[in-house]
């Protein structure tokens, strides 16, 4: 190889170098912010919780649906007490969760939900219907699980319902529902998730100087989109 050829070798290597080195950490930088963009949470502790970030701290419209079942229905008055097994019931509610803190989550909700009654208790009045108007609030803890915001809770749902039935003779009656329920949260992204929860749930009301009250077993399955 003739002196001028190494030359021009040595002339091309020097300026190819910083050329390379650029395009190296162009890309390098291209992946981390991806990798940052791909992943919905930040993880703390060794990977055994998740910061208040992404759809953690979101505000998040939830949906979902509710099957009643189990409990009891009892009836009060002067004349002393009647209690009989509950049918079975179901669903659907709203409610937005508006994180407070990051173990403390509070929000509006609404509900329709179908009471089942026994005929023996009140005649042919074996259904009624109530639309409740109440907040709803839960102390969470937050996991990753597997990159993913997961939160497990104890949550309290709490309103005023109206309770009413196509039956001649019935009065649209006010009373106060309240609820305590375990549940879970999952996203499997930035956006969107799905909830599963299950607890109690008590109606109650007056009509025509008798006090209604059930106890029931509920389960509530849903989405939930965060903002």
């Amino acid at each position: 190889m003739s002196l001028r050829e190494s030359a021009l070798r040595l002339h091309a290597s020097r300026h190819s170098a910083p050329l390379l080195g650029l395009l190296t950490t162009v890309v390098l930088l291209l992946g981390t912010s991806q990798a940052h963009a791909q992943s919905p949470v930040q993880l703390v502790g060794d990977g055994r919780g998740v910061t208040t970030s992404g759809p953690t701290e979101a505000i998040r419209l939830n949906a979902y649906g509710v099957l009643r079942g189990g409990g009891s229905w009892r009836v009060r008055g002067d004349g002393g007490s009647a209690s009989d097994d509950a049918g079975v019931g179901g669903g659907l509610g709203l409610r937005v969760e508006i994180p407070l803190h990051e173990y403390f989550v509070l929000g509006p909700m609404v509900d329709f939900h179908v009471l089942t009654l026994d005929p023996l208790l009140i005649g042919d009045r074996f259904r009624i219907n109530t639309l409740t108007f109440g907040v709803w609030s839960k102390g969470r803890y937050l996991f990753d699980l597997s990159g993913h915001p997961f939160e497990v809770y104890v949550s309290v749902p709490m309103g005023l319902s109206l309770y009413f039935a196509d039956q001649p003779g019935w009065d649209t009656q006010v009373g106060v529902s309240v609820g305590l329920l375990l549940g879970a949260q999952l996203f499997i992204n930035e956006r969107f998730g799905f909830l599963l929860e299950n607890g109690f749930r008590r109606d109650g009301f007056r009509e025509d100087g008798l006090k209604y009250r059930t106890l029931q077993f509920v389960m509530n399955a849903g989405i939930s989109i965060a903002f």
